[in-house]
């Protein structure tokens, strides 16, 4: 349950919004990234935050990139992404076998907690 998201009625697997962000850029760690409700009496919004893979310091088209999931995550789910953010590989939170502590994760950005993530002008 609290991996999923709610859309009109309509259950959504996190890793569904993972998993579509990865596909659209080769920079993207679909198991580093972590899809949640940014509010959970709110449905049809999430948020996605997700890291860069080994190798990936910069992702200078990220604005586009931005613009691109929010259309794809309407098109495919319904959902609407209210914040995207591309963050350094090992800035989410881990289990001790390496997972994403999504509910660690979803608390810390509720309390404001994330960083903002990679912007093209940051050149990181």
């Amino acid at each position: 349950i609290k991996d999923m998201l709610i859309v009109n009625g309509r259950n959504i697997a996190a890793t569904e919004i993972e998993w579509l962000a990865a596909d659209l850029d080769p920079a993207l760690n679909a198991l580093s990234a972590a899809a949640f409700a940014p509010d959970p009496l709110t449905s049809g919004t999430a948020v996605l935050l997700i890291e860069l893979r080994s190798g990936h310091k910069s992702l200078p088209n990220a604005d586009r990139l931005r613009t691109t999931l929010i259309r794809a995550a309407r098109g495919a789910f319904g959902i609407e992404l209210i914040d995207i953010r591309f963050l350094p590989r090992g800035t989410l939170a881990r289990t001790s076998s390496g997972k994403i502590r999504r509910a660690h994760v979803t608390k810390s950005y509720r309390k404001d907690a994330i960083p903002m993530g990679i912007s093209p002008q940051d050149g990181i």
